[in-house]
């Protein structure tokens, strides 16, 4: 084991398993990795900055200290596979570095915002939010955790499993990439379109695929202005409303499966033949149609 200094360090790794006790290191200091030895750093603090995006490939663990709520962590990824133990506070982590197909973990309760992701990402055991930007292009897979989740991609593909969020969480996505959203729970919210969301990011461009739980009810999902589709239960499919203001005319809406659904605010066009649930729409100009 290594205990740093109160200073910038810089450790070659031609080892396996170094562990790096980082308890010392203050506010603006900097680790930086080289070589490809793995690596597992305890008691990142306020301020600190672990850098494996420049000459490191070894698999990359961070701790973070407990961190208050104005704390912040900052990670450059490893090329390699890399996870971040969040207590607390904001973690930003750069994945530049990460390669295509290769995992970025975020376990723990820290907020997280990830830039550049070209990666993947599995947040299932993450509870605080989630906020992460693609390359353009990329194709990536994230698992979101219990915590309310940002994704912005373009020219790409995303694939979201939704599985850990609740009924209190909402799922934000922008930008002009395909997105396909699995696991949709009760109450949980996905916002295509930033009414939702805080943010200020204009609506999605790209299609949209939503899958919901069987049985979940209460699902919102908002449009973007591309083709969407949401897909229920055939048997047990629940109750959905859709806001569709930002669908751009005559551009589809898809629905499936055995969900009640309700549209709203209709400029598009509705394609539900697949549809056996109650269907309510309402056009953009009030006028309400309704139908099993």
């Amino acid at each position: 084991d290594i205990v740093l200094n109160q200073a910038d360090s810089t450790i070659n790794t031609n080892s396996t398993n170094v562990t790096l006790d980082a308890e010392f290191v203050g506010s603006g200091d900097v680790v930086t990795l080289n070589q490809g030895g793995d690596v597992t750093l305890f008691n990142a603090g306020d301020g600190v900055e672990v850098d494996g995006g420049t000459g490191y490939s070894g698999g990359l663990t961070v701790f973070t200290d407990s961190l208050g709520s104005g704390d912040t962590v900052v990670v450059k990824t490893s090329t390699a596979a890399t996870t971040v133990n969040g207590d607390g506070g904001t973690v930003n982590v750069d994945a530049t570095a990460l390669i295509d197909n290769t995992d970025l973990t975020l376990n723990g309760s820290s907020e997280v915002n990830v830039t550049s992701l070209q990666g993947d990402v599995q947040a299932a055991s993450s509870a605080g939010g989630l906020d992460i930007e693609t390359i353009s292009g990329a194709s990536v897979e994230v698992v979101t955790g219990t915590g309310d989740a940002t994704i912005s991609s373009d020219s790409g593909d995303v694939t979201v499993d939704a599985d850990q969020m609740t009924g209190i969480n909402t799922l934000t996505i922008d930008g002009s990439s395909t997105y396909t959203v699995n696991n949709v729970a009760t109450g949980v919210v996905v916002d295509a379109n930033d009414d939702a969301a805080t943010s200020g990011d204009a609506p999605l461009t790209g299609t949209l695929t939503v899958n919901t739980d069987a049985g979940a009810s209460g699902v919102e999902v908002y449009t973007g202005t591309a083709a969407t589709t949401v897909n229920s239960d055939t048997s047990n499919g629940g109750t959905i409303t859709v806001e569709a203001d930002e669908l751009a005319d005559d551009t589809a809406l898809t629905l499936t499966g055995a969900a009640a659904v309700t549209v709203n605010d209709l400029v598009g066009d509705v394609s539900g033949g697949s549809a056996t649930g109650t269907l309510t729409v309402t056009t953009a100009d009030n006028a309400v149609a309704s139908g099993d």
